[in-house]
């Protein structure tokens, strides 16, 4: 089906859409300087993601391409975007992403296909442990708001390492 990738990076979550039979991805990096890099110098070592049949390249922020898309995806991939380097280093004004608020979960929700799914993968290494229950709290929040009955029952965790997934699919 459709996928949107939210930070397509350096292009694993397009090439894994892309090996799992999606024939559109939507690969949104809000860092132009990413896709030049993975295109062009790294073009041969990545495989040039990018410009692979069926992916579409979109420099821009994540949540504001959704607000502006009339677009419905099977599925939003926001996987590892996080960099805690900067919250580390004393730069707090970065150390707030918009990508994870009741309001942007509940733009997902709405980008979705009858069957869609939502994927959000965080690192949970020390102090950020708690940001995976805290993603499933508003996660909870943001279908309640959108009137979906039991909404425990649409959303799955799933850790593996020091990752956690947030699942939330359109059917329970």
């Amino acid at each position: 089906g459709s996928v949107c990738v939210i930070g397509g990076g350096g292009g694993r979550d397009i090439l894994t859409a892309l090996s799992t039979g999606s024939r559109e991805v939507d690969a949104i990096e809000i860092n132009p300087h990413i896709v030049e890099l993975v295109s062009h110098r790294f073009g041969r070592l990545s495989g040039d993601v990018y410009h692979l049949p069926g992916v579409r390249p979109v420099i821009d922020e994540g949540r504001s391409f959704l607000t502006r898309t009339p677009r419905r995806y099977d599925l939003i991939q926001i996987s590892l975007i996080d960099s805690w380097a900067a919250t580390a280093a004393g730069a707090f004004a970065l150390s707030e992403n918009y990508l994870y608020t009741v309001e942007a979960y509940r733009l997902y929700w709405n980008r979705l296909t009858p069957t869609g799914m939502i994927s959000t993968s965080r690192w949970i290494l020390g102090a950020n442990a708690l940001e995976t229950i805290r993603l499933g709290h508003l996660v909870r929040a943001a279908l309640e708001e959108e009137g979906v009955e039991n909404p425990g029952e649409h959303i799955a965790i799933a850790q593996g390492g020091n990752v956690a997934t947030v699942l939330v699919s359109r059917e329970p």
